[in-house]
């Protein structure tokens, strides 16, 4: 079985053709999604970046990785042992129940390869146990990650398929963009159309404070419309790289026999909230990521139900017919296309601009922010009707008191279920990474 997964940062679903999107930027994802299931309300479980991928890399929740923010303290994932190179034998002791995924794969002998300027970032969590991993380098700026374009993955990517696609493999693949600074040529942009999309056509540009439109140079409709083409031509390069892979791999004659998942980190605000051009809290537009499974042997379908990307890491385990490891938290999104009893509500944090929570049911979400960071405006309840409000412009919290009261027990019940102590709450009552050194 191979299976190659696409973690894309920064990319809002809703700028996609596959998920409604008006623009065509994205050719590529679209024929991806056409061969596979469509997630269309998936999330990611934690925000930013850090958090989002040590969730879906070890398989477990921030509570019990303790990965929930950038800086020193999202270096450490909380584990009783140190990763070793060494396969082992250890299936029915405890060590197994901790693997994360890349371990999963080397110690069960399959190859497996990891390919991302992400890993800049000293985190170890996600440099150990792969059998490779390979970080692109920029001939711009050697000193930042972002500066990493997505052609140089692509070609990384291109080159370890073309030397080890035989047998079984598992390959990661990251882009940085469309993460800013934002890379594309004048020509480029000009291409991109730039009428905005219903959710900021009435934005509110005079919020003041960090990140807010004032601060990036933002002070009418014209920039606010440069700034989304700039944003969606990431989007139209990026995209360009997938249709490479896949076109790859369908002169190979490796596409249908090779599962791939197209997911991201983490949405990105533009303006929405008052805050532009940036991932800082935990309404949709930070939370919600693409997530489409193209499997071996599965029709193509839309699944409407709220998933997270908690869950990835099990549906690459179940694709592989590998068991899980106990702590996992997540399971095979697989039983979801399969039409088996799932989750109704989702539970999402944030912890770089904000410390907020976030439970969404079927119809409502309620948000508790456990410190308003850059926002000091920020109430500390919040509660929206996705389906009547779906961009969250009017808090009802005041209105439906009852409602309220039965999400903050149940908020309570699954934060206490992942895990006795909470970083989370700590993490609020310190203040967020961002703010702290933004200040």
């Amino acid at each position: 079985m191979k299976t190659i997964l696409i973690d894309i940062d920064s990319l809002r679903p809703d700028h996609l053709g596959c998920y409604g999107y008006f623009k065509n930027l994205s050719p590529g994802i679209d024929s991806l999604a056409e061969d596979g299931t469509v997630f269309e309300n998936a999330y990611a479980c934690a925000s930013p970046s850090l958090p989002s991928r040590a969730a879906m890399i070890s398989g477990r929740w921030p509570e019990s990785n303790q990965v929930v923010t950038h800086g020193p303290s999202g270096q450490t994932m909380n584990s009783p042992y140190n990763w070793s190179y060494e396969r082992k034998n250890d299936w029915d002791g405890d060590l197994r129940n901790w693997w994360n995924l890349p371990e999963l794969f080397f110690q069960e002998g399959i190859k497996s390869c990891g390919i991302s300027s992400f890993a800049r970032y000293p985190v170890p969590w996600l440099l150990r146990t792969w059998d490779e991993f390979i970080q692109p380098r920029s001939s711009i700026d050697q000193s930042t990650h972002a500066t990493v374009d997505g052609e140089k993955v692509r070609e990384k990517a291109l080159n370890w398929l073309e030397d080890s696609s035989e047998g079984d493999f598992f390959l990661y693949i990251q882009f940085w963009d469309p993460h800013v600074p934002c890379m594309r040529e004048e020509k480029e942009i000009e291409q991109i159309d730039d009428q905005l999309p219903e959710y900021l056509k009435n934005v509110d540009l005079e919020t003041e404070g960090q990140r807010s439109a004032d601060k990036k140079d933002i002070n009418g409709e014209k920039d606010l419309k440069r700034m989304v083409q700039e944003y969606d031509a990431e989007i139209r390069h990026v995209d360009k790289q997938i249709e490479a892979i896949t076109s790859f791999l369908k002169r190979k004659g490796l596409y249908e026999e090779t599962n791939i998942i197209l997911t991201g980190d983490h949405g990105e605000e533009l303006g929405e909230k008052g805050v532009v051009r940036e991932h800082w809290s935990s309404f949709e537009g930070t939370q919600r990521i693409p997530l489409i499974v193209k499997s071996t042997g599965e029709d193509p379908d839309r699944v409407e139900d709220r998933v997270s990307n908690i869950d990835i890491a099990p549906t690459v385990a179940d694709l592989h017919n590998l068991e899980k490891p106990g702590k996992w938290s997540g399971k095979s999104l697989r039983k979801r296309i399969e039409n088996s009893d799932w989750e109704k509500t989702i539970l999402t944090m944030h912890g770089l601009y904000t410390v907020q929570r976030a439970l969404i049911g079927e119809r409502y979400k309620y948000i508790r922010t456990l410190h308003p960071g850059i926002r000091p405006d920020l109430p500390e309840e919040q509660l929206f009707d996705l389906e009547k409000d779906p961009y969250e412009t009017k808090d009802i919290s005041n209105k439906r008191e009852g409602l309220l009261k039965d999400f903050r027990t149940l908020m309570d019940e699954k934060v206490d279920e992942r895990s006795s102590e909470d970083p989370v709450s700590a993490l609020g009552e310190e203040g967020p990474y961002g703010w702290k050194w933004n200040r």
